[in-house]
């Protein structure tokens, strides 16, 4: 859902986005349909993670709930963001 206090997407963010959003949860691995792409900070849709969804908002697991699974698998944000661009661009040469 769109919040109506943000920018909307670019192309190039769009795009960005649906590439983050076809790799596996960040936290929990799974690889079902369905994942969404957490933004680390409203708006700023080049940081952004894949999650599904317990692992994003479930009440018990996500990280808008209780961050159970997030704690079990010892991760923060930052450490996701940083294996998600790794996934992306890990092999790229600039």
């Amino acid at each position: 859902m769109q919040s109506k206090n943000k920018k909307p997407m670019t192309r190039f963010e769009r795009a960005h986005v649906e590439q983050v959003k076809a790799l596996p949860c960040a936290v929990c691995g799974t690889e079902k349909e369905g994942r969404e792409a957490h933004e680390m900070k409203q708006g700023l849709y080049f940081i952004v993670i894949p999650l599904c969804p317990d692992c994003h908002r479930g009440h018990r697991n996500g990280w808008h709930g209780q961050k159970a699974m997030w704690n079990v698998m010892k991760k923060t944000e930052e450490l996701c963001l940083h294996e998600t661009l790794t996934k992306l661009y890990g092999g790229a040469v600039c």
